[in-house]
């Protein structure tokens, strides 16, 4: 798609990541943040399908309940309570007022890149490599890019601050692999239970250096805890990494299996 969405029936984003969205969900929280990434990651922001020239929130929202209804088919109405769902139309219909500033970024004019994946190397001459998923990337017509990441929770600066390096590492990721200009991008945490509210983490140069800083020496730190491969040789049939996923890249543990 030229504005970066695919085409996707309704309600089969619930099964691009790892982790389905099914139930049933013992839950409240997680289910209504489950039900909300589902949701946010099909919705059509932009306007793709807009035949009756509805106001930008009147169709988003008209969208939302599409997939929401998708949603509901799949997973079975018996595996998440009516409360939920009715709770979490609130807060997706909340959040399509946009409050500032995301205003300049969601407009059909835009791109939207929702579930973007990210893979780059912590640091230069390190093995260690840092992939995830973003939920949405922005980019404005003017070039402009917004790093969103959803929480369903209420915000507070105890959990803004526990999210900041992840927003951090997701910016660094996009300019590094993709090669964009730190500068041109901004991110956002988005808490969108009861009443969506915004917080922009610090992603300017200075910050990313620092966290750059520190997941270079985090890299370093992995790797001298890992055993030589004299160890491995000596110690095979004890591997303790046999589960880990890069094991076919180590030499020494073919023998241990």
């Amino acid at each position: 798609n030229a504005r970066g969405q695919d085409a996707r029936a309704p309600g089969e984003g619930a099964f691009r990541g790892t982790q389905p969205l099914s139930g049933p969900f013992d839950d409240d929280a997680l289910a209504k943040g489950s039900l909300a990434h589902a949701i946010l990651q099909d919705v059509d922001f932009s306007c793709r399908f807009n035949d009756n020239d509805l106001p930008y929130a009147d169709y988003l929202r008209k969208s939302a309940g599409k997939e929401t209804e998708a949603l509901l088919k799949i997973i079975g109405d018996e595996d998440i309570s009516p409360e939920c769902v009715a709770a979490v139309r609130r807060d997706i219909s909340s959040f399509f007022n946009f409050p500032d500033p995301l205003k300049d970024y969601f407009r059909p004019d835009s791109s939207f890149m929702p579930e973007h994946k990210i893979y780059f190397s912590a640091g230069a001459g390190t093995e260690v490599y840092v992939d995830g998923v973003i939920d949405l990337v922005v980019m404005a017509a003017d070039g402009r890019i917004a790093v969103i990441d959803y929480k369903y929770g209420r915000n507070s600066r105890d959990k803004a601050s526990f999210y900041e390096d992840q927003l951090k590492m997701y910016c660094l990721g996009i300019s590094k692999a993709e090669g964009i200009d730190i500068s041109n991008i901004r991110a956002f945490l988005v808490f969108l239970r009861d009443g969506a509210e915004v917080r922009e983490v610090d992603v300017s140069n200075d910050s990313l250096a620092s966290f750059e800083d520190y997941l270079e020496k985090t890299a370093a730190d992995i790797l001298s805890t890992l055993p030589s491969e004299d160890s491995c040789q000596q110690n095979r049939e004890l591997c303790r990494y046999l589960s880990c996923p890069y094991l076919d890249r180590c030499s020494a543990a073919d023998e241990s299996v």
